[in-house]
């Protein structure tokens, strides 16, 4: 029993020595409420606790995942080493005086390594990129080989291997060029978009023109994607190469209307391809609707890429269809 206050009466509310309810008796509102509010207490505890639970978990995976190896720590006297034979390998020099500057920056590349063994990963670096920035490009191709080889989790990989498959893009080695970029595509997908383009974009080169457009075509799936426009550019022209107009004027449409042209600029190899793609449509069209989207492509084509004067003529031929096509109507083939 409780015990009461002196002049205190007792008090009967239905509980026992415990505070809880006797068989039968009859809950006031307020108890209800604060029974139904210990519960919800109580659920929400088990509830964040179960969610803690996983999210422990989830960190548990993530820690077991393997790491990439750790970049080795130079001492100073390692770094200014290091620093003297990136700045040789910097250094530009004239044709006649490679063989002579090379031998000075092996001879240099070797030192360092043999005094300090932890620059031997950078010090490669330096040999491949000279060899690279030198226009060397089939030595730049068979040190950057090796330097994957040995180093291809680091830091430095990447960069090593687009600047080896662009040396074979260099050498017109369009196929070894596509598949180096492939192999950059599945190493180090942080690249993919930009290697699986640059893949594409030497299987057209080869002529491999199957294999570029399965390339390709993976890029434009994601409307928002990044290199998506210039892929629809390619796209056209190896529609226009095998013949099909009405493809090659969607596959150009598809450029168009996207506003991606600094990249497609850089690439005065395609550029004229492009123009002469829509030149060649507009004078063998089939049909009106050819003739129009031709004009209207081609007037875009010469405001975007020419000079003033040539944009003016573009605008004075093609202005009106330009209006009804580009800018006004959803799709050029919404015009009878």
């Amino acid at each position: 029993d409780v015990e009461q206050s002196p002049g205190q009466p007792a008090r009967d509310d239905g509980r026992d020595a415990c505070g809880t309810f006797r068989e039968g008796v009859v809950k006031s509102g307020f108890d209800k409420r604060k029974e139904e509010s210990v519960m919800k207490r109580t659920a929400i505890m088990l509830a964040l606790a179960v969610l803690f639970a996983f999210a422990g978990a989830g960190c548990a995976k993530k820690k077991e995942r393997p790491k990439k190896p750790a970049e080795p720590k130079l001492s100073a006297e390692a770094q200014a080493a290091l620093n003297e034979v990136r700045d040789l390998a910097s250094r530009r020099v004239r044709p006649e005086e490679w063989e002579e500057h090379f031998d000075e920056l092996s001879a240099k590349a070797e030192e360092c390594v043999a005094k300090y063994p932890a620059t031997d990963r950078d010090a490669q670096y330096y040999l491949f990129y000279a060899c690279y920035n030198a226009g060397k490009y089939e030595e730049a191709i068979e040190r950057g080989t090796k330097f994957l080889e040995r180093y291809g989790d680091g830091k430095l990989a990447p960069a090593v291997a687009f600047r080896r498959a662009y040396a074979m893009y260099r050498l017109h080695d369009y196929l070894g060029a596509a598949e180096a970029y492939r192999e950059i595509a599945e190493r180090y997908p942080e690249h993919s978009d930009l290697a699986l383009f640059n893949c594409g974009v030497n299987y057209y080169y080869a002529g491999e023109f199957g294999g570029a457009k399965e390339i390709l075509a993976s890029l434009t799936e994601e409307d928002g994607g990044r290199y998506a426009a210039m892929a629809w550019q390619v796209l056209g022209l190896i529609a226009w190469k095998e013949g099909e107009t009405a493809n090659a004027l969607d596959c150009f449409w598809e450029y168009f209307r996207r506003d991606n042209t600094s990249f497609f600029q850089s690439s005065n190899r395609r550029v004229p391809e492009m123009e002469k793609a829509l030149n060649e449509i507009r004078e063998k069209a089939a049909s009106p609707d050819e003739i129009l989207r031709s004009e209207a492509m081609l007037a875009q084509f010469y405001m975007r890429y020419y000079d003033v004067k040539t944009r003016r003529r573009a605008i004075d031929k093609g202005k009106k269809w330009m209006d009804c096509l580009l800018y006004t109507s959803p799709s050029p083939r919404d015009l009878s």
